[in-house]
């Protein structure tokens, strides 16, 4: 029921929507998602539906579409300014499988009110979503992939973080990156365990290029995928990283650069910036002692 694309006829699908059947009002949900459609109210609504596979749906959905949105922002320059910065790649205010009402109503509310934020069904909105979907292709593809794992069954998760992990493409770091900041507890750790695993896999000059990454996961990802290479090259390159203003990606280089070199100058964790610009001069005063 979920390949239903519903052809051209988007008036059958918009009525699928409301329809008695869960079923039908599911497959019409994913596929708003699928193609792309800035029925962003339709899919709020969805939010607080009886039916919590449909809730599922109308979430996942909303999050594609907000990927779509920021990365059309960014396409006419409309990014600029304080409604985007910062932003991450894609945004999540859920509502979570086991939500009561509550939080349901509070869910769909927070959606309504970024995209009272972003243009909504504006026709300028939509027409620049049609032009990210031909122009920005592979990101649209680590969109999905993303939305994918966060919202699948646990045991589908561990099926997908395979997948990710051992895939060729640039598409499946980008998915495993997007979906870490919308994860929790297990499944977390497990995510951040498979893009290392992941990079450790990509050549030095692919890894240089992540420790500087704006995103904080990527860069902590890209030390501990070089300390897993054992290639001694990354240390002079990991040391700076210890300047990171993220303590999560300070904490990361430091694991990396032990198990690397054996040895541990710190700094502790969440050390002030003293005890910080202490421990890389140290750091750096091993590594030129070294032959």
């Amino acid at each position: 029921m979920l390949q239903r694309d519903y052809g051209a006829d988007e008036d059958a699908l918009r009525a699928a929507l409301t329809s008695k059947s869960s079923t039908e009002r599911l497959a019409a949900t994913y596929v708003v998602g699928e193609r792309q459609l800035p029925w962003t109210a339709d899919l709020i609504a969805r939010l607080t539906d009886s039916n919590p596979l449909v809730r599922q749906a109308a979430r996942r959905s909303l999050v594609v579409l907000s990927y779509f949105t920021i990365q059309a922002e960014k396409l006419d320059g409309s990014s600029t300014g304080d409604k985007t910065a910062g932003q991450r790649a894609i945004v999540d205010f859920g509502p979570k499988l086991a939500d009561d009402k509550t939080a349901r109503k509070k869910a769909a509310k927070n959606w309504q009110d970024w995209w009272n934020d972003h243009g909504g069904n504006a026709p300028s909105n939509v027409s620049a979503l049609r032009a990210v979907r031909i122009e920005e292709e592979p990101d649209a593809k680590a969109a999905r992939l993303s939305a994918d794992l966060v919202f699948a069954p646990a045991e589908r998760q561990a099926q997908l973080l395979d997948r990710y992990r051992e895939a060729k493409g640039i598409v499946y770091t980008e998915a495993l990156a997007n979906a870490l900041p919308q994860l929790d507890g297990a499944i977390l750790q497990k995510t951040r365990d498979s893009l290392a695993e992941r990079l450790s896999r990509m050549t030095a000059a692919t890894l240089r290029g992540r420790l500087s990454d704006p995103r904080a996961e990527l860069r902590r990802a890209a030390a501990l995928g070089w300390s897993m290479k054992e290639d001694r090259a990354a240390i002079p390159e990991l040391i700076p990283l210890l300047a990171d203003p993220d303590d999560f990606v300070v904490r990361g280089v430091r694991a990396a650069l032990r198990s690397l070199t054996g040895q541990d100058f710190g700094p502790a964790r969440a050390a002030p910036l003293a005890e910080g610009t202490a421990a890389i001069a140290a750091w750096k005063s091993w590594w030129q002692q070294q032959p």
